[in-house]
């Protein structure tokens, strides 16, 4: 893509994570479960800018995202492994499952 005069770069990476762009996908809502004490590092280290807590208990908190879902997001959830729980919407959850099972795989 060129660079025009009539699009920021915020409007550009608008709902991108990281650096990862796509003219094909429009950002979209996520929602994330947090367990345990994993929430106060997602509340002090925020996975993206888009970051909103919208529930919270004593064991877990909801978080909210707003970009377009990518291999780099999903490396990022699998670092805080099994304390994340991948909510909606259901095809970016079944993609995480996708990837959690083909790890599974290699570990029989």
């Amino acid at each position: 893509m060129l660079p025009s005069k009539k699009i920021t770069a915020d409007e550009y990476f608008d709902g991108s994570f990281g650096v990862n762009h796509s003219d094909d996908q429009k950002p979209e809502r996520i929602l994330i479960k947090v367990y345990s004490t994993q929430v106060e590092y997602i509340r002090a280290l925020p996975i993206h800018e888009s970051q909103k807590e919208i529930e919270t208990t004593g064991e877990w908190s909801i978080f909210e995202y707003r970009l377009v879902p990518c291999y780099n997001f999903y490396q990022q959830l699998l670092w805080h492994r099994e304390k994340i729980e991948l909510l909606e919407p259901m095809y970016v959850r079944d993609e995480m499952k996708k990837v959690i099972e083909t790890m599974i795989a290699k570990y029989k």
